[in-house]
């Protein structure tokens, strides 16, 4: 049987405390174990049903190894606030040739290029500050825009400081709020249960922001076969108890849940079914109503952003590109 490898993983997302947030995974160069890193009383060990650690050798060439490539899965920045930057001179360099960075991925990758090429740098851990006047200006610029909660997309293209709202999404953006409406009682009972239990086990930890992100993960991943098949039944209970009335406002028999001419309980069968489509649905419908939420607060705020700064930032933008 082969030796296992170790692969090295980039998670990259835009804010990784949010429940809603971009990603991008990807995977670096797998690094092989050879035989001479694994001792034979190691093995002995494993298969006797033991452990021993291994080497301190093999540990170090393995952490060297990885520190080779870790550095470029991530965003290898000495300062949040330097990072910002780099991602705002990766726009406003597409912006600069008529380009836009339309995904996260791509984004990142811009900036990861950004930073790779800029004078001077150099793969040292941990990372040295990227200097110059044009990083000064960027991490200005990019404060600016982080302070009104903006970024880089909200650029405009070349000669416009922003970019203008598309009323082309208007229609779907209704009727994404449509359905949010007509499923919210659905959401509420359903994933509303789930957010609070990630919001409580969240707060509940001192551990920082990582932890509290993995917890809120939990309570998302397992929530659904906790929380709602409990929710399910009350809703199949719930429908029971108001079959009349529901068969008068539909327009129905009042016999609608004796399917094939049954009892009511293959009916109320199929109704306990139906809540999960449903609830997922629901969500569905809640992360695209918050997405036209999103869009609508960053536009109204790219409008209403004060004339003397946004002058600032045209000027900023411009020397970035000078």
């Amino acid at each position: 049987m082969p030796l296992p490898k170790v692969v090295p993983v980039g998670l990259h997302f835009r804010r990784r405390e949010h429940f809603r947030t971009d990603q991008f995974i990807e995977f670096g160069e797998p690094i092989e174990i050879v035989d001479d890193m694994v001792p034979s009383a190691m093995v002995e060990a494993v298969q006797q049903g033991g452990w021993i650690e291994p080497p301190e050798s093999t540990v170090h060439r393995l952490r060297d190894a990885l520190q080779e490539q870790l550095p470029y899965l991530t965003p290898n920045a000495s300062t949040w606030k330097e990072h910002r930057a780099v991602h705002l001179l990766a726009h406003a360099e597409a912006r600069e040739q008529g380009k836009k960075l339309h995904t996260w991925e791509e984004e990142v990758l811009a900036a990861r290029n950004v930073r790779d090429t800029w004078p001077g740098s150099s793969a040292t851990f941990p990372p040295q500050p990227l200097g110059g006047e044009r990083m000064a200006h960027a991490s200005e610029a990019a404060e600016l825009l982080e302070t009104a909660g903006l970024d880089g997309r909200d650029l405009g293209a070349k000669g416009q400081v922003f970019r203008k709202a598309s009323w082309g999404r208007v229609p779907s953006a209704v009727l994404s709020v449509v359905l949010f409406a007509a499923l919210l009682p659905f959401s509420i009972t359903s994933l509303g249960l789930q957010i609070t239990l990630g919001r409580l086990l969240g707060d509940s930890t001192d551990e920082g922001l990582d932890a509290r992100t993995s917890f809120q993960f939990l309570a998302a991943f397992f929530g659904s076969l906790l929380i709602w098949p409990v929710v399910a039944g009350l809703w199949t209970v719930l429908v029971y108890l108001n079959h009349e009335a529901l068969a008068s406002a539909l327009g129905l028999s009042s016999s609608w849940l004796e399917v094939g001419g049954a009892s009511p309980l293959l009916g109320l069968v199929l109704v306990f079914i139906a809540c999960f489509p449903l609830f997922w649905a629901s969500g569905k419908s809640f992360a695209s109503a918050w997405d036209v939420w999103v869009d609508t607060r960053k536009a109204w705020t790219r409008f209403r952003f004060p004339a003397e700064e946004k002058t600032r930032l045209g000027r900023l933008l411009d020397k970035i590109n000078s």
